[in-house]
């Protein structure tokens, strides 16, 4: 389910979610805020429920990002961003071709929600 950020969404977010996860959403959005680049796809967000990870929800819908980037003109980066304790999602990434480009660490969110780096991760698509 694709929610969009904007101020109609927030209360989906919060029903779907928590009032606690949703800020820890938002904040670490905030943080990570990637200027995408020209050729670029780049996914903002996915997330998998608790109950369906492990039966390959996620590598179906990366792998259909992934042929969608690939067949469309122009495109020529395929990226996302991870949470650096997410050991389970990083290798489901680098087993679909991307590799860790890049390593933000953010002393407030370590502070706030103990997520100490977050990688910028991304595979050609030419």
């Amino acid at each position: 389910m694709l929610i969009r950020h904007d101020h109609k969404s927030i209360p989906a977010l919060i029903r779907a979610y928590g009032l606690r996860n949703t800020f820890k959403l938002i904040s670490i959005g905030m943080v990570l805020e990637q200027q995408v680049s020209k050729g670029e796809c780049y996914v903002e967000s996915l997330a998998i429920a608790k109950e369906a990870r492990g039966m390959g929800v996620g590598t179906l819908l990366l792998n259909k990002g992934i042929d969608l980037a690939k067949m469309k003109v122009g495109i020529n980066k395929f990226a996302l961003s991870v949470v650096g304790s997410n050991q389970g999602a990083i290798s489901l990434y680098k087993s679909l071709g991307l590799e860790i480009s890049r390593t933000t660490e953010d002393f407030a969110l370590q502070k706030m929600f103990g997520e100490r780096c977050f990688h910028y991760m991304s595979m050609s698509v030419e």
